[in-house]
């Protein structure tokens, strides 16, 4: 898909030792808006190395360097900035950057066809 200047993009932090399911929920989600979705939602990835590793040895170079300020909690929402701090979060907030970036009735489609709901 050409890129838009009217998509809506999202940039992926990832930081070194992340777990794969934490970035691969985001590729899945937004990947399945782009297929069947009312709204393509484009994704790049960041983090503050050329190359990183996760937690169980998949090594990933990301696209952006880029650099944040991370807190220690679940979910952080900072106006466009989302953070959080492990696997079990991730669902949650790809789906909610989802509904930010497009509308509920997107994610429940992009939930209909993942199976999730």
């Amino acid at each position: 898909m050409s890129k838009n200047q009217n998509m809506k993009r999202v940039l992926l932090f990832l930081a070194q030792g992340f777990e794969a399911y934490e970035a691969s929920v985001f590729t899945d989600v937004l990947g399945w808006s782009r297929a069947f979705g009312t709204e393509p939602v484009d994704l790049q990835t960041t983090a503050l190395r050329s190359e990183i590793r996760c937690t169980w040895n998949l090594n990933v170079r990301p696209e952006i360097e880029f650099g944040a300020n991370v807190q220690d909690e679940m979910i952080v929402v900072d106006k466009n900035i989302i953070t959080s701090t492990g696997p079990s979060t991730a669902l949650d907030v790809a789906f909610r950057l989802l509904d930010m970036l497009t509308n509920a009735e997107n994610v429940n489609i992009v939930k209909k066809y993942m199976r999730i709901e």
